[in-house]
């Protein structure tokens, strides 16, 4: 009895990691489908529990994740993974596309209109340049939906926003922040986290979920 016990168990356990393997090789197969950011949110319906993320990315030595320094020493459309985070975490990633262009990035604070808007901005701007933390005040005061990222919207190309605004992001320095003014969504704190200028970057999509140690050295 007790080793039919243990063969039921042990077949338990081979059955769970087989469909483990079936679920990870969905997930690659349907990863190297992808051919934009775009269609993260179809797999984000179709996997509610993994982590989906894409976007613009440069490689940076101190900042970039392991995930994107991997990626930056593959070619594109190549599925790799699973890559062991830093943290409890591991990830798929692939590369869209490899580009030189014009690339850009900033934090802001959205206000509004309103006869107060313009006053609060200034007031905002001054206690930004003054040391205060424009995360914690985007938090605070921002009406953009946005404001739980803290204002940063990631890397993005030219064209991709308001005239006006990536006008300034053309004339301003790293670290410098002021108030603008737009037609379509009135005044705005502006913190300039990289100015516009041509980098070499990707266009990445990237899931990450929970994984097991074994499963990482597995699949390599």
């Amino acid at each position: 009895m007790k080793n039919i016990f243990l063969q039921f168990v042990f077949f338990l356990s081979l059955s769970a990691i087989g469909q483990e393997e079936i679920i990870h090789d969905s997930i690659i197969k349907n990863l190297s489908e992808i051919i934009s950011k775009d269609a993260l949110i179809q797999f984000q319906e179709k996997y509610p529990t993994i982590r989906c993320t894409g976007g613009y990315a440069v490689l940076d030595s101190k900042n970039s994740s392991i995930a994107i320094k991997k990626a930056f020493r593959h070619k594109k459309s190549v599925v790799l993974g699973p890559i062991k985070n830093d943290d409890t975490t591991c990830s798929y990633i692939k590369v869209i596309s490899r580009e030189n262009d014009y690339l850009m990035r900033m934090q802001y604070i959205l206000l509004h209109f309103g006869p107060d808007a313009e006053q609060k901005a200034d007031s905002l701007c001054k206690v930004i340049q003054s040391g205060g933390s424009i995360e914690e005040l985007a938090m605070q005061f921002s009406v953009d939906p946005n404001r739980n990222n803290v204002g940063d919207i990631g890397w993005f190309k030219k064209n991709w926003i308001i005239k006006s605004v990536e006008d300034e992001l053309f004339k301003r320095n790293s670290g410098e922040i002021f108030t603008i003014y737009t037609d379509e969504y009135g005044w705005l704190v502006v913190k300039v986290i990289a100015p516009a200028q041509i980098r070499s970057f990707i266009e990445y999509v990237e899931i990450e979920f929970n994984c097991k140690d074994d499963y990482i050295r597995k699949g390599g």
